[in-house]
């Protein structure tokens, strides 16, 4: 089971193109999906209700007398089954046994039950990861806006990973290296050396990505249409706000869902861009680096 949980999650982590180091709830809350046992376990309990639906009363007694009998350590699938209805909190198989629901009731007390129980979950482990505060879960286990607003085109889907990367705190800025590195990186930003290289210099202040900063004042022009008078006035005034709201738009009030996913695309090609120039300016300071001759000339 171990091998197939790590095998669905790598899955969804090469789809997503999220570094192997991004938190797991990140993983499945973005692309709105459970772990594989979450759909193992349903069609696990959806065969016992079938059971216990069944005309065939031998079938129907030897499930419960296995229950009955098998020691709790034993990996006998009856005894799973019952930890399950446990775990879940769904009737026991004694109760079940007497008053089985019908089929359509059974698959959806099913689903709602492991649904509430891993979404509760996933959101306790997205509450607590430092990495993921940028990230609002969506509502009903949905893909994130993140996914949901892409356009079928590679070039689109490009940009959606590196925001990805924003918004489960994997992408690597000099003060995060500097972070985990136990500060033998230097954290100070390595194109405009002003100051730390944080996630608010990146997106603000870094002045040597500021001629791609255009589509900033789209996304605020677009932010002012979107929200309130008031709202838009404390977002603004709150550099940390207005990062929040770039890297996940779904975190400013009542919007409607045609500007969202309006403010959605503008803040994806904005990262992107800021990312495509940030990363072509590194390269060029590595190769100056390596060749130093090329600044004689």
């Amino acid at each position: 089971r171990k091998k197939l949980d790590k095998y669905h999650l790598q899955t969804l982590q090469t789809l997503q193109s999220a570094p192997t180091r991004t938190s797991t709830a990140g993983v499945y809350v973005t692309i709105g999906m459970l772990p594989i046992m979450a759909y193992i376990h349903k069609r696990w309990l959806t065969l016992l209700g079938s059971i216990l639906r069944s005309n065939n009363k031998t079938m129907k007694s030897w499930t419960l007398y296995m229950a009955a009998t098998k020691p709790t350590s034993s990996k006998s699938w009856f005894i799973d089954v019952q930890k399950l209805l446990a775990e879940y909190h769904l009737p026991a198989l004694t109760q079940l046994y007497d008053n089985i629901p019908s089929k359509l009731q059974w698959k959806k007390q099913v689903s709602d039950a492991i649904h509430t129980y891993w979404q509760s979950e996933l959101l306790t482990e997205v509450a607590t990861r430092s990495s993921l505060k940028y990230l609002t879960p969506p509502r009903g286990g949905l893909p994130h806006i993140c996914w949901s607003s892409v356009e079928s085109n590679c070039k689109d889907v490009r940009r959606a990973q590196i925001k990805h990367r924003l918004l489960t705190g994997t992408y690597l800025l000099n003060e995060t290296i500097s972070k985990f590195s136990n500060s033998q990186t230097d954290a100070t930003c390595p194109l405009c050396f002003a100051e730390n290289e944080d996630l608010c210099h990146f997106l603000f202040h870094c002045s040597a990505l500021s001629e791609h900063r255009k589509l900033l004042a789209n996304f605020i022009s677009q932010l002012r249409s979107a929200v309130l008078s008031t709202a838009f006035q404390e977002t603004t005034a709150d550099e940390s706000k207005l990062a929040q709201i770039i890297i996940d738009p779904t975190q400013a009030a009542d919007v409607h869902p045609d500007k969202l996913m309006q403010l959605e695309t503008t803040s994806r090609r904005l990262c992107f861009n800021l990312h495509s120039k940030r990363i072509f300016l590194m390269k060029m300071l590595s190769w100056t680096t390596l060749n130093p001759w090329v600044c004689d000339h």
